[in-house]
């Protein structure tokens, strides 16, 4: 099976290949005036903007390579912040993601969500080659102070105690203090958003907070509670991890391979005195 960026690199090799070839087939008869030459020339080097554009293309993705990174720096240094305050207005959490907020109030259980397939993503577990199934367990929580509700993801719990009949103890209604992690949306593919259906199959396939939001009746506002906010009997916190989108390594490895091989075929077809030399070197080893 072809990953996007082979098949890109076969794609703009066979290209290449064909317009090369063009050109070959169609040289100048040797029996023909030289100043018919100089077109040939100017198309040989015309070709040379294919490899530079290639060169180009993976040099940015070097640079877009470094932002993410930063990036990532940036996003998971935000984790070891000291809580804020969490903002009266929801519109205002687009930018706070991977913020602390510490909250105080009660569950809803009766509105209870799960997200899953889920793995357990807590910190100091060991993550074999088959590691556990489950889901996490998303509720409404009501703060003391302002009676606003927003959702909590209170962690994850194996497939055999989802049902909430199966972990009873940790279904507490007391006042409960939680701190958590500002979170957003998962970016899905059209085709596992168009398989998230709560309704039709029981579950979320990933974190629709809008949805969520409207079927709890809260505000759209999502918190990953921290592994030290878990109750005896109940979800797993600490299932925040920062991941990004960085396939950066991969196009830079595409672009600049495909920079090598029309550079190779420039030269090759031009019979270079560069070519040439390194036949003569091959020759004596």
């Amino acid at each position: 099976m072809l990953v996007p960026g082979r098949l890109t690199l076969l794609r703009l090799k066979n290209l290449y290949n064909r317009i090369s070839f063009k050109y070959v087939s169609q040289q100048t008869p040797r029996n023909r005036p030289l100043s018919s030459t100089g077109g040939k020339r100017l198309s040989n080097y015309l070709l040379l903007t294919f490899p530079a554009t290639t060169f180009c293309l993976g040099t940015w993705q070097i640079k877009r390579y470094k932002w993410k990174q930063e990036l990532i720096q940036k996003l998971e240094g935000r984790l070891s912040l000291p809580p804020i305050d969490l903002p009266e207005d929801s519109s205002e959490m687009e930018n706070l993601e991977y913020f602390r907020v510490k909250l105080r109030g009660k569950f809803d259980h009766s509105k209870e969500m799960v997200i899953s397939p889920r793995q357990d993503y807590s910190p100091n577990v060991r993550r074999g080659p088959y590691p556990e199934q489950g889901g996490h367990i998303v509720v409404p929580f009501e703060l003391t102070d302002s009676k606003r509700r927003i959702l909590v993801n209170r962690g994850f719990v194996p497939s055999q105690q989802i049902p909430p009949a199966n972990r009873l103890e940790g279904q507490v209604t007391d006042e409960v203090e939680v701190t958590g992690v500002i979170r957003k949306s998962d970016k899905v593919s059209r085709f596992l958003k168009g398989m998230n259906k709560p309704l039709k199959y029981g579950y979320f396939m990933g974190r629709d907070i809008k949805l969520m939001s409207q079927l709890a009746q809260t505000e759209p506002i999502f918190i990953d509670a921290e592994l030290s906010s878990t109750v005896k009997g109940g979800p797993k916190g600490g299932q925040t991890i920062v991941k990004l989108r960085d396939e950066h390594l991969q196009y830079i490895f595409v672009w600049y391979t495909l920079t090598a091989y029309m550079l190779y075929r420039w030269v090759k077809f031009n019979n270079m005195p560069k070519l040439n030399m390194i036949k003569t070197l091959q020759s004596k080893f």
